[in-house]
């Protein structure tokens, strides 16, 4: 785990805090990012006495600005192809970078 999330969770219960809310600002689940970010929590609280009680949120994406700006993208790129293969187009969404074999592997 980063040293300052570290410093964080410790300070907590020397705080006195009772309940925390661990959130990453990804608003989709990628067990690459999301995952990782709360594993590596997990990993750093395993074993150790806390009086906090955690709450993970681990996605966000029905806010009707997410949801508007995703369909306003998708919608102006599938202008890009003929009408007639519109509904035949494959959507293959990714907030993060994928290896080319996985794309690959819809062919």
């Amino acid at each position: 785990m980063h040293f300052m999330g570290c410093i964080l969770l410790c300070s907590c219960n020397r705080d006195g805090i009772e309940r925390g809310i661990a959130f990453t600002q990804y608003p989709q689940y990628s067990c690459s990012t999301t995952g990782s970010s709360l594993n590596a929590i997990y990993r750093h609280l395993n074993g150790k006495s806390s009086k906090v009680r955690w709450t993970t949120v681990d996605r966000w994406p029905t806010h009707p600005g997410l949801i508007k700006a995703f369909s306003d993208n998708i919608q102006k790129e599938l202008k890009q192809f003929p009408d007639d293969v519109q509904d035949d187009v494959v959507i293959l969404f990714s907030a993060h970078s994928l290896p080319m074999r996985v794309g690959n592997y819809w062919k």
